[in-house]
């Protein structure tokens, strides 16, 4: 069974997941949720956000501090559940597989990355440019009626960030660990039942 790592994603429940790799060979890995967070309900939006969120964190712009420190080669984006690339990025161009490029929303939108890229625009413009900022509806973070973690492990990192936030009492918190556990960890509620979802891009 899969574990959550030091960062908290959501390794099963995640749409995507992205390694970047450097110049020096080293690699990290992430993915496009975090335990207890709720992903965007159009994926070409979740993916264009992170991949938007990767270059203002230096790790696309080849003037950051961070890539003069550690150059990234390149960043491959992958649809988690398939392992089925999605499109590989460097400083200079995307790489695009078919399925990608025949996307119009998502095609489109790298272009306009890259077009802002070459004609010098500053992080903070290309942010304001290209980040979906439209609302999602908050989830109730105690709501155990809905099935959101896909191991034990997820929950119990869930349940304890939960107690290390301080924002519900305790009791509540662990009256929801309690009734989660029980409705779809049980023998009846079988965690092997897996939600499927739509990748498609």
């Amino acid at each position: 069974m899969k574990q959550v790592n030091e960062n908290g994603w959501d390794r099963e429940g995640s749409t995507y997941v992205r390694i970047i790799t450097f110049t020096d060979g080293k690699q990290l890995t992430g993915y496009s949720k975090k335990i207890g967070n709720n992903e965007r309900r159009n994926p070409v939006d979740g993916l264009t956000n992170w991949i938007l969120r990767d270059y203002i964190g230096g790790y696309l712009d080849a003037r950051s501090d961070k890539a003069i420190a550690n150059p990234t080669s390149r960043i491959d984006y992958y649809l988690n559940q398939t392992q089925d690339r999605i499109i590989s990025l460097t400083y200079a161009a995307p790489d695009w597989t078919q399925k990608a490029a025949e996307n119009k929303k998502l095609f489109n939108w790298i272009n306009r990355l890259y077009a802002m890229i070459r004609a010098g625009k500053s992080s903070s413009e290309i942010e304001n440019l290209l980040m979906v900022r439209t609302r999602e509806r908050n989830r109730d973070a105690l709501d155990y009626s809905i099935k959101r973690f896909f191991t034990l492990s997820d929950l119990n990192f869930y349940f304890n960030l939960l107690l290390e936030q301080k924002r519900y009492p305790a009791d509540s918190i662990h009256h929801f660990y309690r009734e989660y556990k029980s409705k779809w960890f049980s023998p009846h509620g079988s965690v092997s039942q897996l939600n499927t979802k739509d990748n498609n891009l």
